[in-house]
């Protein structure tokens, strides 16, 4: 039979019963993503796997993937491919073009239509280096620096 603990503000109530050793829970706290993502706020394109072409927005991206908000939910687990302009220093682009699976899709209104998490496949030689020119740019001033 399981116990009910009441907690107010983080102090188990005095009439509580005393947890037995093994009822006493532990948390841990992980960090899910292996890599830093930096904040991106530009259009993007999306080519779904039925070749239909959408177009969405970025939040944030990573070397592993993305945050990009669209209007239409692709599926959860879909393959589709992401075209992305990235700002390089001084002031120019690179294309980014990239697969990715969908790992979650969830409908918000904060950023009024579907927030979809993106894992990308494995990078091409030209997908890694403007990624790598966008991720190591200097976020006080806003430049990108490109190293390679």
């Amino acid at each position: 039979m399981a116990r009910r603990l009441v907690v107010r503000l983080g102090v188990p109530h005095p009439l509580a019963p005393k947890p037995a050793e093994d009822d006493v829970l532990q948390t841990v706290i992980t960090e899910r993503r292996a890599h830093v993502r930096q904040p991106l706020r530009t259009s993007a394109a999306l080519i779904l796997p039925d070749g239909r072409l959408m177009l969405a927005r970025t939040l944030d991206i990573g070397a592993e993937g993305a945050a990009i908000v669209a209007d239409v939910d692709p599926g959860h687990a879909s393959v589709l491919t992401v075209k992305i302009r990235l700002p390089v220093r001084p002031a120019g682009s690179r294309l980014f073009q990239a697969r990715g699976q969908v790992i979650a899709s969830v409908l918000t209104g904060r950023e009024d239509g579907f927030r979809l998490s993106l894992k990308f496949d494995a990078l091409g030689v030209n997908a890694s280096r403007a990624l790598a020119g966008y991720l190591a740019r200097d976020p006080v001033a806003g430049l990108s620096f490109v190293r390679w």
